[in-house]
């Protein structure tokens, strides 16, 4: 996603915008940043296939009451000694993308942030799913009472058929059943979980017994914005911003605030700015006012060829030295996705990308094949292990205590 200073400039509810911000005494965000030039990172025609990322924090829950009863000071805390383990939709190597139960296995293998993409329900609900269209991973054809509901939209420049998700409500999308995108995976969960709203997303986030970020991704605003319409002229880019600020979303990044309930949010759709205010050329050339990291698909900075990884380029390095993060996507542990230099070995991959190439963040779709190497290769000390595993039994025998 692409997020710049007169993004939040030109927002009814926010002041300026930043790499961070805090709401501030009004209801306001004030962010603050620095200018780069893009091409200082050599990014020029690069922009299209190069995801953004705004990191944004949180505060303790104080306006609504959420699911969670924990309290925040015996939560163990994220790491950030280490590089991020990204939940890419969940465990959804495992489990059905972007369901609950994704989410959750992701948190219990070790996850530092879930990650999800985020949509709109004809009746303006928030949700988190993938794709425009229901077609691939739910059992939409399986639903005669919804057979009329097929439709062909342009998104993003081309012809789709199938059903879409901004021509059913929440009702009805909470009927349908997600199944997993891939037949090579496990198929024993399809048709077990239902699709998730935004909220509900956020809430497994702040019911996790340790402190979990969230990484939500603003997923086709010009097409949500076309086919969705909101109350008082509000678009897709507003319901999602006063979602975060409702949940208390707010502090720069590595703040306390942020450190608390951290977010990263990210989008591949510059066209999304023209609501910000801002042209793409003016883009190009102030980066670093509205982004702390970029996440290229990794063969954008290692290039492949007949399957095997060539001499890396020097994106991350340039990056660094700007004090930009890179969180490269997508992992994944089956060898039709491993190149041949890692001898069909996900550990290897996770080895050369974090040890050589030095990356920050990696989206994984095996949550625990990464938190597995991290523990094996850079693990939390024996006596943090012992203090963590300590204050999770306090914790566990206060809450019963509560409870009894």
């Amino acid at each position: 996603m692409l997020f710049l200073s007169s993004f939040l400039n030109d927002y009814p509810v926010m002041d300026a915008v930043t790499c961070g911000g805090e709401w501030g005494e009004s209801g306001r965000v004030v962010f603050r940043c620095s200018v780069l030039k893009i091409w200082d990172l050599g990014f020029v025609g690069l922009v299209p296939f190069v995801l953004l990322l705004l990191f944004v924090g949180c505060s303790a829950r104080v306006l609504y009451p959420l699911p969670s009863r924990r309290n925040d000071r015996n939560r163990r805390p994220l790491q950030t000694f280490r590089a991020y383990n990204v939940a890419h939709r969940g465990s959804n190597g495992e489990l059905p993308e972007e369901t609950s139960a994704a989410y959750m296995r992701a948190i219990e293998e070790g996850a530092d942030f879930i990650e999800s993409d985020v949509l709109a329900s004809k009746d303006g609900v928030l949700i988190c799913f993938h794709d425009v269209n229901l077609d691939d991973t739910t059992d939409i054809a399986n639903h005669t009472e919804f057979s009329d509901r097929k439709r062909t939209y342009e998104v993003q420049g081309a012809n789709i058929t199938g059903y879409f998700t901004v021509d059913f409500t929440l009702e009805e999308l909470k009927s349908l059943r997600v199944k997993q995108r891939y037949s090579f995976r496990d198929q024993q969960y399809n048709g077990k979980f239902s699709i998730i709203t935004f909220e509900e997303f956020i809430s497994i986030a702040l019911d996790a017994p340790r402190v979990v970020g969230i990484y939500p991704e603003i997923k086709n605003p010009v097409f949500i914005n076309q086919h969705v319409k909101w109350s008082k002229g509000k678009k897709f880019e507003d319901i999602f911003v006063e979602t975060l600020k409702k949940y208390g979303y707010e502090g720069s990044y590595l703040s306390k605030k942020w450190l608390k309930q951290p977010a990263f949010i990210q989008s591949f759709a510059p066209t999304s700015l023209t609501h910000f205010g801002r042209s793409l050329q003016i883009i190009t050339s102030t980066i670093k006012e509205y982004v702390v990291g970029i996440g290229p698909w990794k063969d954008n900075l290692v290039t492949a060829s007949n399957n095997y990884l060539q001499t890396p380029t020097d994106l991350v390095a340039r990056a660094h030295a700007h004090n930009l993060q890179v969180h490269p996507y997508t992992f994944r542990n089956e060898n039709q996705f491993l190149h041949f230099n890692f001898s069909q070995d996900p550990y290897n991959e996770y080895d050369y990308w974090i040890k050589k190439i030095g990356v920050d963040g990696l989206f994984t779709d095996f949550t625990g094949s990464l938190h597995h190497y991290q523990e094996w290769t850079s693990p939390f000390s024996s006596s943090e292990k012992d203090a963590y595993n300590l204050l999770d039994k306090i914790v566990a025998m206060i809450s019963k205590f509560k409870h009894s």
